[in-house]
């Protein structure tokens, strides 16, 4: 697994090739604030110039874990399975998958968010995915599993270092 260790705006410029030509599986990851989510944001605002309406996810579709997890959760409870979900995660040209990994994933979480990768990433000449998060590649691996991890980690992969933002706009 090679490593690119990068600030935020660096990683933006590294990728231009890659809003060109979107396709394959990028693993953003680092500490809270060194702007992961910010570099995932301006990829999505470059492939998408003319601002994609939120509803139109069959372009892009920019979701938390958390966010994911409660859809999965509520489309379960509604319908007795994912299948709905599966298929927008699918068909997304572009899936931006933020903040990996910031709640622990329950087992069926886990087999859902499996299926979702995997289809991805068996379809990564066609599909693009930017998956952000605060774990470490130890962490991740321990967490969602050797089958997940191989796959999102097959990729293009960044450190992204730096100071945090979020403390330093606050004067801290």
């Amino acid at each position: 697994m090679k490593t690119k260790k990068l600030l935020s705006h660096e990683v933006i410029e590294d990728l231009k090739d890659f809003v060109l030509n979107p396709k394959g599986i990028i693993l953003l990851v680092g500490e809270n604030g060194r702007g992961k989510s910010y570099a995932a944001m301006k990829i999505y605002e470059q492939l998408t110039p003319f601002k994609l309406p939120s509803y139109d996810k069959d372009l892009a579709w920019f979701i938390t874990q958390a966010d994911l997890n409660m859809l999965f959760t509520e489309h379960n409870q509604e319908y007795g399975h994912s299948t709905m979900l599966l298929h927008q995660s699918y068909k997304s040209k572009l899936l931006i998958l933020d903040d990996l990994g910031t709640r622990p994933p329950s087992p069926a979480f886990l087999d859902f968010l499996y299926a979702v990768i995997n289809k991805r990433w068996n379809n990564r000449d066609f599909l693009a995915t930017i998956i952000t998060s605060n774990l470490d590649s130890t962490k991740i691996k321990r967490d969602f599993g050797n089958a997940i991890f191989s796959r999102i980690a097959s990729g293009r992969n960044y450190i992204v270092v730096g100071p945090d933002h979020r403390f330093t706009e606050l004067g801290f």
